[in-house]
């Protein structure tokens, strides 16, 4: 908006004599401006492709060579074509069509074909695959865009536990079925996207979020669901609480989720407020049944398929990590929400980091295949770590109210 509020300001002065404007320097990057925004793209994507975008001596370089190569472009390219190609309208209009298909051609054939094979070898591709290597049923199951949450079951014919959460929750459903102690049994998918378990729960600017109508729905449902079948809660509780800790801006994003009053920022009022909600929550489905909550899901702030399988293509192989230490100073007032509704609602927590972090750090791969499909989300592979985790659900007696530390092994 503020680009092109600037461009008309620009035309309305009409000032062809301007002291900035009629620079030299400044018309002569006004006329290779088309050329420069150009070229500018691929030196972007290299940077990220290179892991380079916060390097500032690679950004300048990029710079430029931006401005080398659309200077070249502008005498070699643009302007020739400008000043030589005068041809009728149909004739201009029909090379530009075949360009444009001659140019289209072999992407279209590429994406067709799902990419070119064999042009990686067989690691890289197979660390890139990890990222689609999630719950086939996820698009099925998991309630996106405002949409009802369908209750997919996982397993045979009788119910055998309950998994309510977020995403975070939809990418370990599998594993909790996996779990389970009979294949008789199956797991029902109460999961909705961007929908911590907290009642009251709202959407700034966005009147049709189905989650308080939905977490309503779902303690009307678990007063008539059988006592003995246990409710598992995942949520990416600190995300709520804090703002994602990946991409631009980590950690800065004002709430967009409220419960009485929408908020300017994500400070301590917010955040008792949040615990308050989510430990009554839990309080409330603790009324008829044993629940578990997972212990947060340790975010890597690096998109680990991505990273590691463009690693692995330099020829320069990389782990995906945080310290254990960063692990806790992010999650600490999550893991204190969830020891109060252990000490209020007798719930019980499945702490994941012996599973996935050791004394030192959290890692996203295992034996160099990545254990996220993306920064946060535990891909199958990962949430298959998580299974013995999720049999102490199950055991009798039930020992998974014994909380594990961090570092311990399973």
């Amino acid at each position: 908006m503020l680009p092109v509020l600037g461009t008309a300001m620009v035309l309305v002065a009409a000032r062809q004599k301007a002291l900035l404007s009629g620079h030299v320097v400044i018309q002569r990057i006004g006329d290779w401006s088309y050329s420069l925004y150009l070229w500018h793209w691929p030196l972007a994507v290299a940077l990220v492709y290179l892991g380079l975008q916060g390097d500032t001596i690679a950004i300048l370089c990029s710079l430029i060579l931006t401005f080398l190569l659309g200077w070249l472009s502008f005498r070699l390219v643009e302007g020739p074509t400008r000043s030589r190609l005068k041809m009728p309208v149909t004739a201009t209009t029909s090379v530009l069509a075949c360009a444009a298909a001659l140019a289209a051609a072999p992407g279209v054939g590429i994406y067709l074909q799902n990419g070119v094979p064999g042009r990686l070898s067989a690691e890289v591709e197979g660390i890139f695959a990890e990222a689609e290597n999630r719950n086939p049923r996820m698009e099925e199951c998991h309630a996106v865009d405002g949409r009802n949450v369908p209750g997919c079951t996982y397993g045979g014919d009788t119910l055998g536990a309950i998994v309510i959460g977020d995403s975070h929750a939809a990418s370990v459903v599998r594993s909790v079925e996996k779990a389970l102690p009979s294949e008789q049994l199956h797991v029902l998918d109460w999961t909705l996207n961007t929908c911590q378990t907290i009642r009251g729960l709202k959407k700034a600017n966005d009147p049709d979020f189905p989650c308080e109508a939905f977490i309503e729905q779902a303690l009307l449902l678990n007063a008539d669901i059988e006592p003995h079948v246990p409710l598992i809660i995942v949520n990416r509780l600190s995300g709520l609480l804090f703002g994602q800790n990946e991409g631009p801006g980590p950690g800065i994003q004002p709430p967009s989720k409220y419960l009485s009053e929408l908020r300017t920022a994500r400070d301590e009022t917010y955040r008792n407020e949040m615990k308050e909600s989510f430990v009554q929550t839990v309080c409330e489905f603790s009324k008829t049944r044993d629940v578990f909550i997972l212990g947060p899901i340790p975010e890597l702030i690096l998109d680990v398929p991505k990273t590691m399988g463009r690693a692995a293509q330099l020829g320069k192989p990389t782990r995906v990590s945080i310290t254990t230490q960063d692990y806790l100073q992010r999650h600490q007032f999550a893991l204190d929400t969830l020891g109060q509704a252990v000490e209020k609602c007798n719930a019980q927590v499945l702490d994941p980091t012996p599973f996935l972090c050791d004394e030192i750090a959290c890692y996203g791969d295992e034996n160099g295949l990545p254990l996220y499909y993306d920064d946060d989300h535990l891909n199958e592979r990962g949430g298959n770590r998580l299974i013995p985790l999720f049999e102490r659900v199950f055991a009798k007696p039930t020992d998974s109210h014994v909380q594990a530390s961090v570092g311990q092994d399973p």
